[in-house]
């Protein structure tokens, strides 16, 4: 009983961290970054990086979620590199209907990028790079490599200042507007969340693209189970990091009440199951297909904010009958976006059919 207690005296303290971290993060400073008389300047990434830039940036190359950030923070105009996958993103295409247009040297789900297609692209910046090696390849072929880490909100929220300030001052703005919304949603939710016991705090398992892969511990994806009211059972269980495999075996022995599915058809893999039949959230009907819009809002993009009110929601609904998911999704996508989303747009994003 000591150890449940100071397990959740511990998730306190560390929301409260990132609350006052954040809480810094809606004013950047107005003076512009260092530069040359040369037309260059330079910014240092979160690997302490730091990146040499022309003065202004034009052209940029964008992996994975740090397309959804350059668009969030109006820059779309300058992506010329994408990622193949995202070009199917029926939400995505309507909001930026030029992403299907753009080069996408990225593969995503092989974390691979064809480097000399991304050259020929000539950027001025990529955002991301890749996880197997390139990164040293794209810079002895002169190419800028901006490297950013979203494993928690305030490293989110830090990522979107540093693409904002690579960007220029208009995506600077945009970067600390989206930074105090994000900010009042954590603290709206955990102010409600952090006085929870720990039986009134369900238990959650997250299932990836393939159902038996989850995040763990040092993950975006406990972050937001834990700030809406929930207990990561894959992080209870010692899985570390992102991606990693566990067993169904793994999963009945922590029974979670609910389960969030990445995607409709892993959602039908769990239902359909004689296995996860056993598990309490599947005989109770409580399992859910994350929203998805520009990007998937589970999976490390600035959409994380909108996650956080959906999670706290779905897990405790009595704490959150005020909190109205289609309006915050309407206002999102028009602050950030200037978007305006119809209703069954709206319905689309919360009910995704993929």
């Amino acid at each position: 009983m000591v150890l449940i207690k100071a397990k959740h005296v511990l998730a306190t303290v560390m929301i409260l961290i990132v609350l006052a971290v954040a809480g810094g993060c809606a004013k950047p400073p107005a003076s512009p970054p260092a530069g040359d008389a040369g037309g260059h300047r330079t910014v240092t990434d979160m690997n302490g990086t730091v990146v040499t830039l022309p003065q202004e940036v034009k052209r940029v190359a964008a992996n994975g979620a740090m397309n959804q950030f350059v668009i969030m923070l109006a820059a779309g105009d300058k992506l010329v590199a994408t990622t193949n996958g995202l070009k199917d993103n029926c939400i995505l295409a309507k909001v930026y209907p030029r992403i299907r247009e753009i080069p996408a040297p990225f593969d995503f789900l092989a974390g691979e990028v064809n480097a000399e297609e991304l050259a020929k692209t000539k950027p001025d910046v990529v955002f991301g790079g890749n996880a197997r090696g390139n990164n040293n390849k794209l810079k002895e072929m002169g190419v800028p490599v901006v490297q950013v880490s979203l494993s928690n909100p305030e490293e989110i929220m830090q990522a979107v200042r540093v693409v904002g300030k690579v960007l220029g001052p208009p995506s600077e703005e945009k970067a600390a507007q989206f930074c105090d919304y994000y900010t009042a949603n954590i603290r709206k939710v955990t102010d409600r969340t952090k006085s929870l016991t720990a039986d009134q705090r369900l238990k959650v398992y997250y299932a990836g693209n393939k159902p038996i892969s989850t995040d763990g511990k040092n993950s975006i994806t406990d972050a937001w189970i834990e700030m809406g009211g929930g207990k990561n059972v894959a992080a209870s269980g010692g899985v570390d990091g992102v991606g990693r495999e566990v067993t169904v075996e793994n999963i009945i022995q922590w029974n979670p009440d609910v389960i969030i599915a990445a995607s409709r058809d892993a959602k039908a893999v769990i239902e359909k199951s004689s296995q996860w039949s056993q598990i309490n959230a599947v005989k109770n009907n409580r399992v859910y297909v994350n929203p998805k819009g520009v990007y998937l809002w589970s999976l490390r993009s600035a959409e994380e904010a909108l996650q956080t009110l959906w999670i706290a929601k779905v897990l405790q609904p009595e704490l959150f009958a005020d909190v109205d998911m289609a309006l915050e999704v309407k206002n999102f996508y028009r602050s950030f976006y200037s978007y305006e989303l119809s209703d069954n747009e709206v319905s689309e994003i919360l009910n995704p059919d993929k």
